[in-house]
């Protein structure tokens, strides 16, 4: 259970993101909308409304965990029954591709590793799975079901 809730407070603290990763950008916050089918970004200082970031891939019943992924892109966890990992340009957040098909039905976080893995809860309560970040393939299990 440790490693569930440091997987969720630290990727929280990536959701706070940066427009462009130079010294002069503009701090945004990316909210995962539970009711919607998209991102929203935020002022990261004075919390005003920007604008729906992701846009695009198809209906969705809620996205949560916006994280930026080594390549620059956006990947959110879709909340849903079938809920897998979209990724979205980083710049534009415009629908590129649904990474990992299905996870979790559970409103867990997921998080790229220093490895470049996608770490997220797998289909089993509990479960730590390790992605390719880049495919989307299974790599294996991190945490086992019941070890955490």
């Amino acid at each position: 259970m440790k490693l569930k809730t440091l997987i969720l407070v630290v990727s929280a603290l990536f959701a706070i993101l940066t427009a462009d990763f130079n010294a002069a950008a503009a701090v945004m916050l990316l909210v995962g909308s539970a009711n919607g089918s998209s991102v929203q970004r935020f002022d990261g200082t004075s919390g005003a409304f920007i604008d729906n970031f992701t846009s695009g891939g198809g209906p969705v019943s809620g996205q949560s965990c916006p994280v930026y992924g080594p390549n620059g892109n956006l990947y959110v966890k879709e909340w849903s029954y079938a809920g897998g990992v979209r990724e979205y340009d980083g710049v534009t957040g415009v629908f590129i591709n649904t990474v990992v098909p299905v996870i979790s039905d559970a409103e867990s976080a997921i998080l790229f590793g220093p490895d470049g893995k996608l770490y997220a809860e797998g289909p089993s309560r509990g479960e730590i799975n390790r992605y390719d970040g880049a495919t989307g393939a299974l790599v294996g299990t991190f945490v086992p079901a019941g070890s955490g």
